[in-house]
């Protein structure tokens, strides 16, 4: 992956490979290799995608595509929370922003859940009715862990300190398969946060207060809680976030693919 050290070297390298690809050629600019390899098997040529190695640095060079008038250059970057904080919006055609906090949220919106079911329980597979329902269980197990992580997530930017997210002992915060400990979870989650100015008291008052819902979810908090489920609830001991991760993204069907809000402006 291209090291850019400046919106305009990012901006200049898109402008050379237009300029080879041919006039009818655009460029989409993501944040990382992730994001190249989900999107490099859907263009025309590979090299019309460009990991710019950065949410800000993405951000820098959309706003100078727009200053120059650029309309051969489209950009995509993860919610992140910005969107609900005000601090982002879509101020052009050419800014594409993921419906949900990251396009691993979006996806397991999509549906890719299902999938994942699928490949790791093979009881899933003796019925259509029997994916469906426990598809359904997975998806709200994990949304169950994901969410209240994702309003510590929330509620910090907010207040202006950065946390440590990561989901730790998982077994630890949920007394039964169906319940999450979200006091001892948000009280973990603040411990584990040196640059914390919210005590665990004080965070957990602020997550209980705060309007929930699926949009409230990290994807990678996400990856974590699903993998954590196929392995305790499950018994699915071949199983790691990087694998749960690389099927969410690269599993998708074209009727997902081609429905995704975010494939749709591009």
């Amino acid at each position: 992956m291209p090291a850019y050290l400046s919106a305009e070297a990012l901006l200049a390298d898109a402008r050379l490979r237009t300029e080879a690809l041919g006039s009818s050629a655009a460029i989409l600019v993501v944040e990382g290799p992730d994001d190249k390899r989900l999107f490099g098997l859907e263009t025309s040529w590979p090299q019309q995608i460009i990991a710019a190695g950065g949410r800000r640095l993405v951000l820098s060079a959309e706003q100078r595509a727009r200053e120059e008038d650029r309309t051969d250059v489209v950009f995509l970057v993860d919610c992140d929370y910005e969107v609900s904080l005000g601090r982002l919006s879509a101020v052009s055609e050419s800014l594409i922003i993921t419906e949900n906090a990251d396009v691993e949220a979006d996806l397991v919106a999509l549906g890719r859940v299902r999938g994942l079911v699928a490949e790791f329980i093979p009881e899933a597979l003796e019925s259509d009715a029997a994916l469906t329902d426990l598809s359904d269980v997975v998806k709200r197990r994990a949304v169950a862990l994901a969410e209240p992580v994702g309003k510590v997530r929330l509620i910090a930017q907010r207040v202006g300190f950065s946390v440590d997210p990561a989901i730790r002992h998982m077994g630890r915060i949920r007394p039964t398969v169906d319940q999450v400990d979200v006091e001892r979870l948000v009280r973990t989650i603040v411990m584990n946060s040196p640059e914390s100015t919210l005590t665990p008291i004080e965070m957990h008052a602020a997550v209980v207060a705060e309007p929930g819902g699926f949009a409230l979810c990290n994807g990678h908090d996400l990856v974590a809680a699903l993998t954590h489920i196929f392995r305790a609830d499950f018994g699915i001991r071949d199983v790691d976030e990087t694998g749960v991760a690389r099927m969410l993204r690269h599993g998708l069907s074209q009727l997902q693919f081609e429905g995704w809000s975010v494939v749709r402006r591009i």
